[in-house]
């Protein structure tokens, strides 16, 4: 009979019903208990055991030396989707999404309650258990994959471009919900709980067929929606979504509701899925025209070819934005944060410069920083940081980014030979101004003199923007970002 430790090393990681198949293969007579015994009180120091993950108590079988090699990775992610669904569905969200997705979206792709609930795991709980697989990194404001346990790489302003598409789409489901009386005005939230999990919709309704009486009190039903967009929806991108409306439906106490899924590209078994599964799907050229169609085409070229559109192109940039103002019913305060830094790149496209990067990443002794905009000019290297609040910001942000950010991006700078005879100027614009403390930090770091920084709130932005000489570009910098500060 073939050793325990001969199949692991054969096979890779191995789950506990797969070993005990493989090892009456090789000819062992035990019963499948007596198997599951021995296997219990297998101990090898080169064989390595994960558990509480699986289905049925099963226990992941690998060698400890093969943890870091592609033979454990695979090994791991096929033992994920045979028998660790609700782990699965989360790494693929992530492959959809190339490898990125805001903190707030990530529970809302999986089937894991945000609450305790008894015999389930949490969405916090499955995301530390990917963590400790080291298939996942949490950050303070997103969650990203690890691409070397995955066949995806990250693509920040693909994701970027998505992110917003997303809210776009997710602000004109809402209206279209309110339009139709299918909601109520001023109800709806966005990535938000309804029967113990996560959706990127939540509004309640009051059409007859969903209601319900309790106590003589009248209780809405409520429409739900999670959003797949910027990718092909395949079968198994769906699972997900399809398993929570099915947890969902066999909750006691649940209140009714309609669960649509808003996608843009969608293969014909995954749609056929969905409608057996009674999901409606909501396609977005039927729900909102062809019209959004072409935004969206628009917005993700632009957002992820920002530098060379700005540079070659910028009025695509101005028309983008009288589009976005005029199909989202002014709904945009998501949206103006994550575009003003195209906004002061197109800025510095009109002011003349060279070179232009907008969300440029550079590393300098191993470490890693990203440059909102990062212009380059005959004579300077303009870095700009870009904030378009409708707050101001406070001192200790602008603490962080003078200690944190701007000296490894300034040694960068200084170590590139076609930039180190250029003065470097790094800029901070932030549409909601700047706290008391902040401008009395402000006077002192532009007193020192040690390199040139410069600060504008709103008052000096409008004044700056003036030199773009762009009556397009001033009309939209005051009422898209300004105004509503």
């Amino acid at each position: 009979m073939t050793s325990i430790k001969s199949i692991i090393q054969d096979k890779g990681p191995i789950l506990t019903s797969r070993l005990i198949e493989e090892l009456k293969a090789s000819g062992s007579s035990l019963s499948d208990d007596a198997i599951r015994k021995q296997l219990s009180r297998f101990k090898d120091e080169d064989v390595f055991k994960l558990k509480g993950y699986f289905a049925h108590r099963q226990t992941l079988f690998y060698i400890k030396d093969d943890f870091f090699d592609d033979v454990f990775t695979e090994g791991l992610r096929a033992a994920l989707k045979s028998d660790a669904k609700q782990y699965h569905y989360l790494i693929k969200a992530l492959e959809f999404h190339r490898g990125v997705l805001p903190k707030e979206q990530f529970s809302a792709y999986g089937v894991n309650p945000v609450i305790n609930v008894k015999g389930h795991v949490t969405s916090h709980s499955a995301l530390e258990k990917l963590q400790s697989l080291q298939l996942i990194y949490s950050g303070d404001s997103e969650i990203k994959i690890n691409e070397q346990r995955t066949n995806v790489l990250i693509n920040k302003r693909q994701s970027m471009a998505v992110q917003l598409v997303k809210d776009v789409l997710l602000l004109q489901f809402n209206d279209w919900a309110r339009k139709l009386s299918m909601t109520s005005y001023d109800s709806s939230s966005f990535y938000s709980p309804f029967g113990n999990f996560s959706f990127a919709f939540v509004a309640p309704s009051y059409i007859s067929t969903i209601t319900t009486w309790s106590d003589k009190v009248l209780k809405p039903g409520f429409v739900v929606a999670d959003i797949l967009i910027g990718n092909t929806v395949t079968a198994e991108h769906v699972e997900f979504f399809i398993k929570k409306i099915e947890i969902l439906k066999a909750q006691k106490n649940t209140l009714k509701f309609l669960p649509f899924l808003i996608v843009d590209n969608l293969e014909p078994e995954a749609l056929s899925s969905l409608r057996s599964n009674g999901i409606i799907v909501g396609m977005v050229n039927q729900l909102f025209g062809e019209e959004y169609t072409n935004l969206i085409s628009s917005l993700i070229n632009i957002v992820v070819n920002a530098g060379a559109v700005l540079k070659k192109n910028p009025e695509q940039f101005i028309d983008l934005l009288i589009k976005l103002k005029a199909l989202v019913s002014g709904k945009t305060n998501n949206l103006r944060g994550d575009l003003f830094e195209m906004a002061v790149g197109y800025y510095h496209s009109k002011m003349g410069c060279g070179t232009l990067d907008i969300g440029k990443l550079i590393t300098y002794d191993y470490v890693q920083r990203e440059m909102d905009v990062y212009a380059v000019y005959g004579n300077k290297v303009v870095v700009a940081e870009c904030k378009g609040y409708n707050y101001p910001v406070g001192k200790a942000d602008l603490e962080s980014w003078l200690t944190d950010k701007v000296p490894i991006i300034r040694k960068w700078i200084l170590d590139q030979p076609s930039l180190n005879d250029k003065e470097i100027h790094f800029q901070y614009w932030c549409t909601g101004g700047f706290t008391e403390d902040a401008d009395s930090y402000i006077v002192r770091m532009e007193a020192a003199k040690k390199f040139t920084v410069e600060f504008f709130n709103a008052e000096k932005i409008v004044k700056i923007s003036a030199q773009a000489k762009s009556k397009k570009f001033n009309d939209i910098m005051n009422e898209y970002f300004i105004k509503h500060c």
